[in-house]
This record gives structure tokens, C-alpha cells and sequence, in this order.
């Protein structure tokens, strides 16, 4: 069944093995595991003496969350195609597990659930989004580099059609001007 949620945790000793998207993804003490409404997830093992935390929110929470603090909504992991899986360095994995554990101890500590608690929850929450963010963005750059080469082709391609089509109507015209391959 498909979800309505969002998820993402990590591994803290031992590993499991998922499918997102009938992709089956090795899971362990140096990945994050992200998964977006619309996707399919499977359980297919978790080895003996796992742990780790996941946290999942709602579409709806999620978009409360950004609707509160929009700059992040665009270009959150939790929002853009990033894959499902990424691989931590130790570092970066240790501080994610830091932000997890004091947010759960927060929300388990607490003594009084009230609606300025209920406010105060969704503040904290919003913060370890929006903390992980930070972390993985240098991890979304690959990603970025790639991108932006593709975009400066397809804009260069662009221009270059604008100022030729009326004459040039060939593919292999353009693509050998742009230093690109027809295909």
C-alpha cells in the first residue's frame, strides 16, 4: 500500500536490508534512510541486535511544518528527489544520532501534554528537520553538480535553437556546436 507519510532514521548498531521502490537497499551504522509519501517500502530482514530510530510524520504535519517555515519546504531532503539512502561519514552520522536521541528524550520526558506542549513538540521536530538539512546538504551537491551541467546544456541548447531554428533544423547540427552527442 502506498503511504501518506514521511520517514527517516538511522542505524545505530547492526543493518537491515529494505526495498523502496522494488530497490533493495542495504541499511547500516553509516546510512540514512529517507522514504516519501508514494513509496513503497519493505521490510526484507533486520539483523539480529539492530537498533536505530526512525521518525515519521504525516504529509499533513509536514506540510504544517513549512507552511511555519517555508524556506526550508523546496529544497528539504525530506521533500526533493534525494535518494532513499545515503551514505554518512561517521561524523555526520554521529551528530544525526545526537539530534535524534535529545529530540526523543525531549518528547519522552516531558510531563504534561498540553497544547503549548503540542506546540513545543512541533517546534522541536521542526529543528531536527531542518538540523538534518544541514548535514545532508553537502551530501546533495554531487547531485547538484551533475544537474547543473545537464541545465547549462539544455539551456545553451535552448538559446542556440532560438537563434537557429528558422535555418538549422538538424539534431546532429546542434548537438556537434554544443560538443554533445546526438543521442
Amino acid at each position: 500500500p502506498i503511504s501518506d507519510y514521511y520517514s527517516y532514521g538511522l542505524i545505530k548498531t547492526g543493518s537491515m536490508l529494505v526495498e523502496v521502490d522494488n530497490n533493495a537497499l542495504y541499511i547500516d551504522a553509516n546510512s540514512l534512510l529517507v522514504y516519501r509519501p508514494n513509496q513503497t517500502l519493505k521490510i526484507l530482514d533486520i539483523a539480529s541486535g539492530t537498533t536505530g530510530a526512525f521518525v515519521l510524520f504525516t504529509r499533513k504535519f509536514v506540510d504544517y511544518l513549512f507552511e511555519s517555515f517555508f524556506s526550508i519546504a523546496p529544497h528539504s531532503f525530506l521533500r526533493s528527489q534525494f535518494g532513499s539512502h545515503i551514505t554518512l561519514s561517521r561524523t555526520d552520522h554521529n551528530k544525526i544520532s545526537s539530534l535524534f536521541s535529545q529530540t526523543i528524550r525531549f518528547l519522552d520526558n516531558s510531563e504534561t501534554k498540553t497544547e503549548r506542549w503540542t506546540y513545543s513538540a512541533k517546534c522541536i521536530l521542526l529543528a531536527l528537520i531542518n538540523e538534518t538539512d544541514f548535514v545532508l546538504n553537502k551530501y546533495k551537491l554531487d547531485k547538484y553538480d551533475t544537474n547543473r551541467r545537464e541545465i547549462e546544456i539544455s539551456n545553451s541548447f535552448k538559446n542556440f535553437v532560438a537563434q537557429n531554428y528558422i535555418n538549422e533544423r538538424n539534431i546532429d547540427f546542434y548537438a556537434k556546436n554544443l560538443n554533445i552527442s546526438s543521442n
